[in-house]
């Protein structure tokens, strides 16, 4: 009797436990992947043109990601790629101002994107940074 009892409260709290929505997120803030679906096995590359295609068609870097499955963060180290590659606008990810005001932080920091996190914390993501930095490279030349 005491077996069923204590496999019966397990299986309550494994259930309780699936439907509380604190749960169905990983520590990235990722939704959790449901065992055994299928995964999709792209070609190289081809992730990065489902990014840069998502973003000519002006949804930002967080609406990419939710809609891919993917971190914030993975869309925007895409998004500096096509950044370089002159695949992707800045403009249309960050606004003049931001990038105004970044390129001149990493202007007096001589680039150095660690410390400008250090001293900044919080206030500019390392996407976001790389994405500045990237952009005035390929202005440069």
């Amino acid at each position: 009797m005491y077996y069923f009892t204590c496999f019966n409260l397990r299986i309550q709290a494994k259930q309780a436990a699936k439907a509380n929505p604190k749960f169905s997120k990983n520590k990235t803030g990722r939704k959790k992947k449901e065992k055994g679906s299928p995964k999709i096995k792209l070609e190289k590359g081809e992730t990065y043109e489902i990014t840069y295609n998502m973003s000519q068609h002006g949804k930002s870097s967080m609406e990419i990601a939710e809609a891919r499955g993917l971190a914030e963060s993975t869309i925007k180290g895409h998004l500096v790629k096509g950044i370089a590659a002159g695949k992707v606008s800045i403009h249309a990810h960050l606004s003049p101002e931001t990038i105004k005001e970044v390129s001149e932080i990493l202007e007096s920091n001589a680039g150095d994107i660690g410390a400008i996190r250090q001293e900044n914390p919080g206030k500019y993501d390392y996407g976001t940074l790389r994405m500045v930095a990237v952009y005035m490279e390929k202005s440069a030349k």
